[in-house]
């Protein structure tokens, strides 16, 4: 065992670079602490009261330090008050504590500069945790369990943490702190049958060892072939997530809809749960009945802070459809006076106003053929600044080629199935108060040139993007 475990080591740890080793002072720890310092490698021990226990938990921080003392190794402590933080963010007792814990060792582990944060996670603890997981439902990143290598972004997206006696059983743990002379701290906290894991630990594996004495290394071999089909299930669902992606940001992934419409809901639900995590780090899991409620031809709320939407051939997941960049129409943030030049829009959007132009006979044809992001005004006829503005409730327009006709602004919107993102910001050039142009979209009757016109301006709406 100890060869295996020195092989295990060794495929994940360096020498001559510091390692964090959490201690807790618990048979687990100390002896991982004590075989990692007599294979060699250079430890830094952190150890984190999470004062639930008062003068115990003090006490047991003490013992590790003064340990630590005793066999020259340098050694971090910090404490958090896990009950009031639980309380004050809604989380258990469990997750507060996993989160202040490795909050405190990751940043411990980046002041130190190590490569490593390593924990005394054991075959016992990884077979409670696939039972606990299997009983509250969870598919197989649950069902994997630990793995011996990970990394937590939430924390920190560089500094791995490993768990280099996860091979040793309990007894193995307690049985090294007695050959090498350590005396564990007892937790009382662990007998505490609240907890679903002690209540698995110390009432339902000893049931199910009647059945299976082996049942603790039956379910660790179980989770290394889960492991396995889970990384196999991760690289096809990075490939489909890599080939169906249309943009990313911090906020939201978009992605083409008649490529993820042609995936197997599996599939299709392992790239959300990606997107998910990818949005908030911090999220632990993705609700299974708000999964079965996404929709292709609707957007939800799917819990977590997050929702999802459809638009133009695109399926988004986000944290809020206002922050995501608005590129795909011309955007508008305030009102403003067109001048001669280029009138920068949004992002690669630019309005470009030309100098007044004699009017010719080609000119007056082509006025007949409709073109939506070039118009030109009849100069004589303005009398006002043109003004560019967003759509204002109760907008109406007269369409060209249909003098005399007014037609609402929001039916425009709706018959061109602009998305509604982009109508409230959408630029409309008015004169004298009366709607020219909405560009890119539809032109007006009024100022357009006819056979009096005499001098034009021309009018460019311009998509860097399009152009290129």
């Amino acid at each position: 065992m100890i060869k295996n475990l020195a092989a295990l080591a060794n495929r994940t740890l360096k020498r001559g670079q510091p390692v964090l080793a959490a201690v807790s002072g618990g048979a687990d720890s100390l002896a991982m602490m004590q075989f990692l310092l007599d294979e060699g490698y250079e430890l830094i021990v952190a150890s984190f009261d999470h004062q639930l226990r008062g003068e115990s938990g003090e006490a047991d921080v003490a013992a590790v330090e003064k340990l630590c003392a005793k066999k020259g190794i340098p050694c971090v402590s910090g404490k958090a008050d896990v009950m009031r933080y639980a309380t004050t963010n809604k989380l258990s007792i469990e997750e507060a504590a996993r989160n202040l814990r490795y909050t405190f060792l990751f940043e411990k582990a980046l002041q130190f500069k190590a490569q490593a944060v390593v924990t005394g996670h054991t075959a016992d603890d990884q077979a409670e945790t696939v039972l606990m997981h299997f009983i509250r439902g969870s598919g197989l990143a649950g069902l994997k369990g630990i793995e011996v290598v990970s990394y937590l972004d939430v924390f920190e997206k560089t500094i791995p943490l490993i768990r280099p006696i996860l091979e040793w059983t309990r007894q193995d743990t307690e049985e090294y702190c007695r050959s090498h002379d350590l005396e564990p701290c007892q937790d009382a906290t662990n007998s505490d049958t609240h907890f679903l894991r002690n209540r698995l630990r110390h009432e339902v594996l000893p049931l199910l060892k009647q059945l299976n004495p082996n049942i603790v290394e039956t379910l660790n071999r179980s989770s290394l072939v889960l492991q396995g089909e889970h990384e196999l299930l991760s690289d096809l669902t990075q490939q489909h997530f890599e080939a169906t992606l249309v943009s990313r940001s911090p906020t939201h992934f978009e992605f083409d809809l008649a490529k993820v419409a042609k995936l197997e809901k599996p599939l299709f639900q392992r790239i959300i749960r990606q997107a998910a995590f990818d949005l908030k780090p911090g999220l632990r899991d993705v609700d299974k009945e708000a999964m079965d409620r996404i929709s292709l031809e609707k957007g939800i709320q799917i819990g977590g802070g997050l929702l999802t939407f459809l638009e133009e051939g695109s399926f988004f997941i986000t944290t809020d459809i206002k922050v995501i960049p608005a590129e795909k129409y011309p955007q508008c943030e305030d009102q403003q006076e067109l001048f001669t030049g280029t009138q920068p829009l949004n992002k690669s959007w630019t309005l470009e106003m030309y100098e007044k132009e004699v009017v010719t006979r080609i000119d007056q044809q082509d006025e007949n053929r409709i073109d939506n992001c070039i118009i030109r005004l009849d100069a004589g006829s303005i009398t006002a600044p043109l003004i560019l503005r967003h759509p204002i409730s109760g907008d109406r327009f007269e369409p060209l080629g249909m003098p005399k006709q007014s037609m609402k602004l929001t039916d425009l919107f709706i018959n061109l199935k602009i998305p509604k993102r982009y109508r409230e910001k959408y630029p409309i050039l008015t004169h004298n108060g009366k709607i020219i142009w909405i560009l890119g979209l539809r032109r007006a009757e009024a100022l357009k040139i006819d056979q009096a016109s005499k001098e034009m301006i021309t009018l460019k709406l311009k998509n860097k993007t399009s152009e290129e």
